[in-house]
């Protein structure tokens, strides 16, 4: 039904159960969209021309259950120190220079609780942090090892992240482009007799 703003369709019921924003080049069949009960919730404020705000911390996560917890504790390999046996979101990884590393969120933490919501699964944890006011600290409660705390952390807006990616992911093309250029130049004038090398530009 379209790959760009086109309706995703149950194709049992006949409902729109979604709005297609993109498709992955490379994985065949596979297709991204945002659910109608986001869209409904932000319809009207797209219609008013507002910008829409997406808290971003920078963490990955998975949730967590006692039986994973032991899984993993019961491995002698494994890297992630004694889990907690609890129901929560653990956190698998921490993005460089983002909110939660500035906060002092670890790896391997569980997150039972986020701006006083308690989260069981790792789908509730963003979905709480993506709805939360960029720029005000959120209060996350966590277990460390044995240890319950609490750290304020104060989310970015994840467009002005994804621009800053893209800024720094232009800006290493561009370096790498211009090195290449600068190599091939001087492989030039190494050709070149010795009077001569001088004008190549």
């Amino acid at each position: 039904m379209g790959n760009s703003g086109g309706p995703l369709v149950d194709v049992i019921s006949g409902k729109v159960i979604g709005i297609n924003t993109c498709m992955r080049y490379n994985m065949e069949g596979t297709s991204f969209a945002v659910p109608t009960n986001k869209v409904k919730s932000i319809m009207h404020d797209l219609a008013e021309g507002k910008q829409i705000s997406h808290g971003y911390v920078g963490i990955y996560t998975a949730t967590l259950t006692p039986e994973f917890a032991r899984e993993k504790n019961a491995d002698p390999n494994s890297n992630y120190g004694v889990i907690p046996e609890a129901n929560g979101v653990i956190v698998l990884h921490i993005y460089d220079d983002t909110p939660a590393s500035a906060a002092g969120l670890r790896r391997a933490d569980v997150i039972t609780e986020i701006g006083g919501k308690k989260v069981g699964k790792a789908a509730e944890a963003y979905k709480i942090i993506d709805n939360a006011q960029v720029g005000c600290p959120v209060d996350f409660k966590i277990i460390r090892g044995d240890k319950p705390m609490t750290i304020k952390v104060k989310p970015d807006e994840f467009a002005t992240r994804l621009r800053m990616a893209k800024e720094q992911r232009e800006k290493k093309h561009k370096e790498k482009v211009n090195k290449l250029k600068e190599e091939s130049l001087r492989d030039k004038a190494s050709a070149l007799p010795p009077d001569m090398q001088d004008k190549v530009h």
